[in-house]
C-alpha cells in the first residue's frame, strides 16, 4: 500500500489540479455522483476530532483530523483511500497537505466563478498555514496585482515569499476587492462598515455553530451567499445558522450548481466536505501511483 508523504504531494499537486479537483468535487456532490456522510465530531480531552467519509463508484475515503491547540502542528490528519470495488485499502495520504490544497482550491474557484480571474487588490486575513496555501494558489492561478494581509503581528517570511503588504484590518477590508478570511476566531473579522460596495469574500473559519467570522452589516451587504454544501453549513457554520435565523442571508446557492456568475457583493462560506478530499486524492493517486 502506497504512502503519499507531504513532500511527494507538493510535487504532484499544482494550483490547476487543486482548482479542477474542487470544481469536480462540488459539481459531483451537487449532482449526487459523489456521496458523503455527515462529519462525525468528537471531543477528546477537550480537543476536536473529526471523521469524514466520501465515495463514488470507484473509490472510498476515510479522513481523520484533529485540532489540538497545544500541539505542533495544531492540526493533524490522515486519509485512507480504498477501492470501492474490492474494498481493499490502496493508499494513505498526508491529510494536512490534501486539506491545505483542497481548501485553497475551493476558495480560488469561488473567486474565479464569482469575481473572475483578474483581481487588482486581494486581501488575506490571517498568516498561518491556510494563508500560505491560499496565497500560493491565488498568485499562481489568478491574476493578482497586489496582495495584502492582516494579522495580529508581522510575518516577514510570509511577506518575502508572497510579496504581501501588511495592513491593519479596517484598511485591508476597505482596500480589497476580494477578501479571504482564514482565521480561527470566534468573533467576526469581516466587518460590513469597512467593505467596498462591490466585493467577493471567502470565509473558511468559524466552522462551529457558536463561532462567526462575518458580522451582521457584512451579511446584509451580501447579495449572493454561496456555500460548499447547504447540509454541512446548516449544521456547522455559526455564520450561516445565525444569519439565516435573523433573516440576514438571502439568495443561497451551492457552488456546485453555479453556472453563469452571481449577483454581487458575494460571499463563499465553506466548512469543508469530504467530497473535496476524495476528488483531490483521486487525482494525486492516479498521477503518483
Amino acid at each position: 500500500m502506497k504512502y503519499f508523504s507531504a513532500e511527494e504531494l507538493h510535487t504532484i499537486i499544482t494550483p490547476e489540479i487543486a482548482v479542477e479537483a474542487s470544481k469536480e468535487a462540488f459539481s459531483k456532490y451537487s449532482s449526487g455522483d459523489i456521496k458523503s456522510a455527515d462529519r462525525q465530531v468528537l471531543y477528546v480531552e477537550g480537543n476536536w476530532w473529526g471523521v469524514m467519509t466520501a465515495f463514488d463508484k470507484s473509490y472510498f475515503i476515510t479522513k481523520i483530523v484533529n485540532v489540538i491547540e497545544n500541539s505542533t502542528p495544531p492540526i493533524n490528519s490522515l486519509i485512507v483511500l480504498f477501492s470501492a470495488i474490492s474494498g481493499k485499502p490502496i493508499a494513505v495520504f498526508d491529510g494536512n497537505v490534501i486539506t491545505g490544497y483542497r481548501t485553497a482550491g475551493a476558495s480560488v474557484l469561488s473567486v474565479e466563478m464569482c469575481w473572475g480571474k483578474k483581481v487588482d487588490l486581494l486581501g488575506i486575513i490571517g498568516a498561518g498555514t491556510q494563508a500560505k496555501y491560499h496565497a500560493k494558489l491565488a498568485l499562481s492561478y489568478l491574476q493578482v496585482d497586489r496582495l495584502f494581509y492582516a494579522s495580529r503581528r508581522e510575518h516577514p517570511e510570509f511577506e518575502r515569499e508572497f510579496g504581501a503588504e501588511r495592513y491593519e484590518l479596517p484598511k485591508l477590508l476597505s482596500s480589497s476587492q476580494v477578501i479571504l478570511s482564514l482565521t480561527s476566531t470566534k468573533s467576526p473579522v469581516i466587518l460590513g462598515k469597512y467593505l467596498k460596495d462591490d466585493f467577493h469574500a471567502v470565509s473558511i473559519g468559524a466552522h462551529t455553530p457558536d463561532a462567526r467570522e462575518i458580522d451582521d452589516d457584512a451579511l446584509l451587504k451580501v447579495k449572493t451567499f454561496v456555500v460548499d454544501a447547504v447540509d454541512a453549513v446548516s449544521k456547522e457554520s455559526g455564520d450561516y445558522i445565525y444569519g439565516l435565523s435573523k433573516g440576514l442571508i438571502r439568495n443561497v446557492a451551492e457552488i456546485g450548481k453555479l453556472r453563469n456568475g452571481v449577483e454581487r457583493p458575494s460571499l463563499f462560506k465553506s466548512v469543508g466536505i469530504a467530497t473535496q478530499d476524495l476528488a483531490l486524492v483521486k487525482k494525486a493517486y492516479e498521477i503518483g501511483a
